[in-house]
């Protein structure tokens, strides 16, 4: 656990302009995150609640589609090419601007 990773911005434009940075300097760790929580301060009975949410959110989120981990899995084994919820065919190429449609 690297310290230094996480930021102490107080808004939300400060923290895009932190993970800019992040990403120029070839930190990549969340360009593809769907959330990132951010605590302002470090108070461990409100780190704990806000780690106790998290992991309740995330439940809820495996439990409401049993088939989410084994897309999340496809979509990671595919090389997370950008194209989450929709996963499109192997060898789609985001580049070519083409969205194949489904083959029949």
């Amino acid at each position: 656990f690297d310290n230094r990773e996480y930021s102490a911005d107080a808004d939300e434009a400060s923290a895009k302009e932190a993970a800019r940075r992040h990403i120029q300097d070839g930190s990549i760790g969340y360009t593809n995150a769907e959330v990132v929580v951010k605590l302002g301060g470090w108070d461990l009975k409100h780190a704990r609640d806000v780690a106790q949410g998290c992991l309740s959110a995330l439940k809820q989120l495996i439990l409401s589609d049993n088939q989410l981990t084994g897309k999340k899995s496809l979509y990671i084994r595919l090389g997370c090419r950008g194209d989450w919820p929709n996963i499109k065919p192997p060898g789609w190429d985001p580049s070519s601007g083409v969205d194949p449609s489904p083959e029949s």
